[in-house]
């Protein structure tokens, strides 16, 4: 079957506030242009052009939007060409060495440089060592198709900011710890762990006879770790977590 398009479940949008600021920084730039636009127009119509706008926008980061407002030159935008100033189509042979140069800085623990999070999670999705390893020709295709899924998630709002990077290993020989350092650092992994299993257990105990994995709870633990540090994790990964905590409704 397939499926069926409902007309009962509300639309998504920015918050007013932002078309509010949006509008207040279209007329800074445009002047009485930008007021002349949308003449004729009752205050019902009005709210209605703001109230699509705030539709289509949904999705769009602040970044992305304070690109575009960037990006404006002395034509005034049609709503789809303002989308398309906010987040221009990838070029995905661009977008391979943006992303190349980007995963080197995450190695080092800096954040890179990303044009978008599209790249950086195309990134993530395709794998640092595939994109270390092979030329684009090479990758081509399973490049292009990261890019259109991550592409995807970020047209319907769900594609997630670009993360902190996590903190980089030290060198080879530059991490020294004396052993009364690595007991106590051990002491407290050990301290950690356990105050994480309890805090899984349920409030009322079983029989004494119960399965011990049952007393866990949910098994969700791994969804929680992987959303706390979701460097290197392929879109796929980020998903299933979410679904797995009820993050994805």
């Amino acid at each position: 079957m397939g499926k069926q398009l409902t007309t009962n479940r509300p639309a998504q949008a920015l918050p007013t506030d932002w078309i509010e600021r949006l509008w207040v920084r279209m007329q800074a730039h445009f002047g009485g242009r930008w007021i002349d636009h949308w003449a004729g127009l009752g205050e019902d119509e009005m709210a209605e052009v703001k109230t699509e706008w705030g539709r289509q926008l949904f999705g769009f980061t602040g970044d992305e939007i304070a690109r575009g407002l960037d990006m404006l030159d002395d034509w005034i935008p049609s709503l789809n060409r303002f989308k398309l100033l906010c987040r221009p189509v990838v070029d995905p042979e661009v977008a391979w060495v943006e992303a190349t140069h980007g995963a080197a800085a995450r190695e080092r623990g800096e954040f890179g440089n990303w044009s978008s999070p599209v790249v950086y999670w195309a990134y993530v999705e395709f794998g640092g060592y595939d994109l270390r390893h092979l030329t684009y020709k090479q990758g081509e295709k399973q490049w292009k198709q990261c890019l259109a899924l991550a592409q995807q998630l970020a047209d319907e709002g769900a594609l997630q900011p670009i993360p902190a990077p996590a903190r980089a290993l030290p060198a080879p020989g530059a991490a020294v710890t004396d052993k009364e350092s690595g007991r106590q650092k051990a002491a407290e992994l050990v301290a950690t762990v356990a105050q994480g299993m309890q805090a899984d257990r349920p409030m009322v105990a079983g029989p004494a006879h119960a399965d011990p994995l049952a007393l866990r709870g949910d098994y969700k633990d791994w969804a929680r770790r992987m959303l706390s540090n979701p460097e290197g994790k392929s879109i796929t990964s980020i998903k299933m977590a979410q679904r797995a905590l009820g993050l994805d409704k």
